[in-house]
C-alpha cells in the first residue's frame, strides 16, 4: 500500500482492498443514506459479553484484581481467559447501532437513526485485525486476555451490502447533526462560581453538555487560554458529504498519549469521531499515521476485486507478551499442502497445533 501511494500505477495492494458500506436509516422518515469507504484491513471488536465462559472469566478478573492489590502471587494455572467466537466478532461488527441526536435532512428535526455496516466488495485476500488492544478507564493501553474460536473456513456473504434497495427512499443531502448549543443550566451553574459568561458557554460546549463538574474541569484546564472569554464559535453541523469535524478535547486526549494533533485528527476522522475506536486505531495503524490521504477516485468501486465471500484461513500473526508496550511478533502460514509453519524472525519450523486462538491479525484467502 505504501508503494502504491508513491506510484499509483502499481496494484500491489489490490488483492487486499475492499469497500465497507454504512447504512443509516432515519427512524422518523424511514429514508436511508449509504456511505462507503476503502479499507485494507477489517477491524473487528471482541465482544467479551458473548464469551462462552463469561461469568467464570469475569469472576477471575475480580479475583485477580484483589490478588494484585494484596500483593499476592498470581498462579498462571489459575488464570481464566475469555473464550469468544470469531463469528460473534463479525456479528458485533455488523450489529445495528442507534445514533442519537440525528438531524434528519428529511424532517429537519432531531431524532434517532439506525446504523449498520457491511462489506460492499470482498477482496481476494481478507486481512482482519481482532481488537486485542483496548483502553482502560484511565486511558491506558491494555491487551485483552481472550481466546478466539477461529474457523478454518468462513462464509461472509451475509455481510454483503449492495447499496440502495428497491423500495428504499434515499435521504436528501443536508446536515445530519444539529449544532450543539451550550446547556443554559450548566452555564448558569458555572457563572455562579464566578466564571465569565463566554468561558462557561465554551466549557459546556466543549464537554458536550456532560455536566457542571466536567465543564468546571475544562475551565481549570484552559485558564491560561488567551481567548477563554472571547465569544464562542459554534461549528456548523456535519453533512452527509462533508468531512467530519473533530472535537478538540478528544484531539488533546490522544495527544496526551504521545500522538501529534495531525495524527489524532486523522484517527478521529477515520473512526467517525469515536474516541475509544480512534485510540485503538492509532495503535494498530502506526505506519499510516503520517501518510497523506490518497485522492478519491470515482471509479474506485468498479476497479476493486470482488467475488464470493467464502474464505479459508491462510496465515495469522500473534503477539507474544502481556503488555502493549513490549513483546514479540511471530507469524504462522499454511502452505498448499495444508501444513502450518511458524516464522519467528530467521527461524522457521513446522507447527503441529498452530495457536489460532491467540492471534490478533488473520489473513483469509478466497476459496
Amino acid at each position: 500500500e505504501k508503494e502504491e501511494r508513491k506510484t499509483p500505477s502499481l496494484a500491489c495492494a489490490d488483492d487486499l482492498c475492499f469497500e465497507v458500506e454504512d447504512r443509516i436509516q432515519c427512524n422518523a422518515s424511514q429514508k436511508v443514506l449509504y456511505k462507503s469507504r476503502k479499507e485494507y484491513c477489517l477491524s473487528l471488536p471482541i465482544p467479551l459479553d458473548k464469551a462462552s465462559n463469561y461469568a467464570a472469566a469475569l469472576a477471575w478478573e475480580t479475583r485477580k484484581s484483589e490478588l494484585e492489590k494484596a500483593g499476592e502471587k498470581i498462579k498462571p494455572e489459575d488464570s481464566v481467559k475469555y473464550k469468544v467466537s470469531l463469528l460473534d466478532c463479525f456479528a458485533t461488527f455488523s450489529a445495528a447501532e442507534i445514533i442519537q441526536d440525528f438531524l434528519s435532512p428529511a424532517t429537519n428535526q432531531k431524532g434517532t437513526a439506525n446504523k449498520t455496516t457491511g462489506l460492499k466488495t470482498f477482496p481476494n485476500y481478507l486481512m482482519m485485525q481482532a481488537r486485542r488492544f483496548t483502553l482502560t478507564a484511565n486511558w491506558q493501553p491494555k491487551k485483552l486476555d481472550v481466546l478466539l474460536d477461529v474457523p478454518e473456513e468462513i462464509d461472509l456473504e451475509h455481510l454483503r451490502s449492495s447499496g440502495l434497495k428497491p423500495g428504499e427512499v434515499e435521504l436528501p443531502s443536508g446536515p445530519t447533526e444539529a449544532p450543539l448549543e451550550p446547556d443554559p443550566t450548566i452555564v448558569e451553574s458555572l457563572m455562579g462560581m464566578g466564571f465569565g459568561f463566554e468561558a462557561c458557554r465554551k466549557a459546556a460546549y466543549h464537554t458536550k453538555n456532560a455536566g457542571p463538574e466536567q465543564a468546571m474541569e475544562w475551565i481549570f484546564g484552559h485558564m491560561d487560554d488567551p481567548d477563554l472569554n472571547s465569544p464562542l464559535v459554534i461549528e456548523p453541523p456535519k453533512t452527509a458529504t462533508s468531512e467530519p469535524t473533530v472535537n478538540q478535547d478528544d484531539v488533546q486526549m490522544l495527544c496526551a498519549m504521545g500522538f501529534t494533533p495531525k495524527q489524532a485528527t486523522k484517527a478521529l476522522r477515520k473512526c467517525d469521531n469515536n474516541l475509544e475506536r480512534a485510540a485503538d486505531w492509532v495503535f494498530s495503524h502506526a505506519d499510516e499515521l503520517d501518510q497523506d490521504e490518497p485522492e478519491s477516485s470515482p471509479s474506485t468501486a468498479s476497479t476493486l476485486p470482488d467475488g464470493p465471500g467464502r474464505y479459508r484461513l491462510r496465515a495469522f500473526i500473534s503477539h507474544m507478551g502481556s503488555s502493549t508496550a513490549c513483546g514479540h511478533y511471530v507469524c504462522h502460514i499454511r502452505d498448499k499442502e495444508g501444513r502450518w509453519a511458524l516464522y519467528n524472525d530467521e527461524k522457521i519450523a513446522l507447527s503441529v497445533t498452530p495457536p489460532k486462538d491467540m492471534a490478533y491479525m488473520y489473513l483469509y484467502e478466497r476459496m
